[in-house]
């Protein structure tokens, strides 16, 4: 069918063998009207999907063209031609031909250049034998009285070839019904057969898992410590860390105070408070990294290393009202932590940062998306210098063996 679709191709018969060792398969396409040596087909193969794939064309059988017959064979000329100028009638009668021989007709069309390339007819040959008269023409009936009617008519247009010797006349008290005949016409030349093969080669793919914190760390563990510069003469504040705020708190309230509060959030189970002056907002009474107090994190769920920032609520404080949030020592933390993995819309569970090779197998093997066996794993760390040396990074390579996974 989507080779029918083209305005360069007639009928064609396909055939399919396959799938091979590879999955491929190969189509044998036999083209059964155009006729000669038919041009190959053009593959276009980059929607294919898969490792490596590729598609081909090679010829299998040649069409043979139907020769023309030639009065002089030497210089290659067709047994007759004929020249049309009336571009108002395309057509030519050809007579005295031998009948019951096959003739090809060719056209081509000749402007002030030259002659172009020519076109075989559909069908590509005829033979000429003898027809039937056509049918007589102006065929008229009159009444000639109650029981006599008067039926008249013209010789018809082509005898078909012999003389008009006789007319049959009949009649019937119902309508005639015409026969219809089915005429089927069949070609004797070769059909050329291209045969179209497709292939991959299997090549296990390979990915890469790379875990890594910021080319900056360097090794070692710190705590870190954020300072509010926190100005105001009565009210209260709140802060807010990662989407949890905590319960008001007065401005002129204690390390205690702060610490208690902070530590009433799910996320901070461990912080240390240090005021720069006597209490939260007692501003400009300590060197600048320490205006109002600073906050240290000793134990954060979940995170470690660099923290985010604090943000803090001051419409309900009194005086400056302000209470700036910067950063005075960023913390620091090795590699850890979990990740997961997903394949084909499945999720793998948690998979520590630190997991050896076996570790992320299992975990890739317990999707539906991949069969046991189907990954294997390898932990390719060595190869990335110094910095592992201090645990900044972790990368396996994970090769995809299995049969539904490629």
């Amino acid at each position: 069918t989507a080779l029918e679709s083209l305005s360069t191709i007639g009928s064609v018969d396909v055939t399919r063998a396959g799938p091979d060792e590879n999955d491929g398969y190969t189509w044998t396409v036999t083209f059964l009207t155009e006729l000669g040596n038919v041009e190959s087909i053009i593959i276009d193969d980059a929607d294919l999907t898969g490792t490596v794939p590729t598609g081909s064309v090679e010829e299998y059988t040649q069409g043979i063209f139907p020769p023309f017959d030639s009065l002089d064979p030497e210089n290659g000329l067709p047994l007759g031609s004929a020249t049309i100028t009336d571009l108002s009638d395309l057509s030519l009668v050809v007579s005295s031909l031998e009948q019951g021989i096959p003739y090809y007709f060719r056209i081509s069309a000749i402007n002030s250049i030259g002659q172009g390339p020519a076109l075989v007819s559909t069908p590509p040959f005829e033979l000429p034998v003898p027809q039937y008269s056509d049918a007589p023409t102006s065929v008229t009936l009159a009444p000639v009285d109650g029981s006599t009617l008067k039926v008249a008519f013209g010789v018809p247009v082509r005898d078909g070839g012999e003389e008009v010797d006789k007319y049959r006349v009949e009649y019937a008290k119902q309508a005639f019904a015409d026969e219809v005949q089915a005429v089927r016409v069949i070609c004797n030349g070769t059909t050329e057969v291209q045969t179209i093969t497709t292939e991959t080669e299997d090549i296990d793919e390979i990915q890469l898992i790379h875990a890594k914190l910021d080319d900056a760390y360097m090794g070692g563990s710190n705590d870190e410590i954020q300072n509010i510069a926190c100005e105001a003469d009565a009210g209260t504040f709140t802060i807010t860390f990662e989407g949890q705020t905590t319960n008001d708190i007065a401005f002129d309230a204690s390390a205690a105070d702060i610490e208690y509060a902070l530590e009433e959030l799910t996320l901070l189970s461990d912080v240390t408070v240090n005021l720069g002056g006597s209490y939260a907002c007692d501003y400009g009474t300590a060197p600048a990294d320490n205006d109002g107090f600073n906050v240290t994190f000793v134990s954060v769920v979940g995170i470690t290393g660099d923290m985010p920032l604090m943000t803090t609520y001051v419409n309900d404080l009194g005086g400056a009202r302000r209470a700036d949030v910067k950063q005075v020592k960023q913390g620091n933390a090795p590699l850890g932590g979990s990740f997961r993995l997903t394949f084909r819309g499945a999720t793998t569970v948690d998979i520590g940062a630190t997991a050896t090779a076996n570790e992320v197998k299992q975990a890739l093997e317990l999707l539906d998306t991949i069969e046991n066996g189907g990954v294997d794993v390898s932990d390719v760390s060595s190869t990335m210098g110094d910095y592992n040396s201090v645990n900044t990074e972790k990368l396996w390579a994970v090769t995809f063996t299995g049969s539904g996974v490629g």
